[in-house]
């Protein structure tokens, strides 16, 4: 059986259509719908000028005509952006020489999606494997609450 799959993207929500289609006859079997949760992050896009927003319509007329682009009128969802390290910051961390300063650092960390940037930046490193253990302690400190 071949299948196709088409992504349906809407204002609150996205939809995967999975088809299964007979090799044979071509006819459609099943259909399934996956429903995703409306996700801002992945599904606004910001603009903060009058200029910004010309061009943006300009070159995006015909999916604002046809519905595929839809404007969002509501606030920003509220980001948390606590333990936000910069790309610059992370790689300072993992090249820290003192495992118990690194220790300490990792120790101040309240994101688990800090933590997976810090590990895949170690991950690039040549730091101390012993490293990659005190980021999992402390991710699994953090889940556990």
């Amino acid at each position: 059986m071949k299948q196709d799959t088409i992504l349906i993207m809407n204002f609150y929500n996205t939809f995967w259509y999975k088809t299964d289609i007979d090799p044979n006859g071509g006819a459609v079997t099943k259909t399934t719908v996956k429903q995703e949760k409306f996700d801002y992050e992945q599904e606004v896009i910001e603009l903060y000028s009058e200029d910004e927003l010309k061009l943006f319509q300009r070159l995006n007329r015909d999916l604002l005509v046809n519905g595929d682009l839809v404007e969002y009128n509501d606030k920003a969802p509220v980001i948390d952006l606590v333990n936000t390290l910069s790309d610059t910051d992370i790689k300072k961390l993992v090249r820290l020489k003192t495992k118990s300063i690194f220790e300490a650092k990792v120790k101040e960390l309240t994101s688990l999606r800090t933590l997976k940037l810090v590990m895949a930046a170690l991950e690039e490193t040549d730091a101390p494997m012993s490293y990659a253990k005190i980021i999992k302690e402390r991710e699994n400190e953090l889940n556990k609450n």
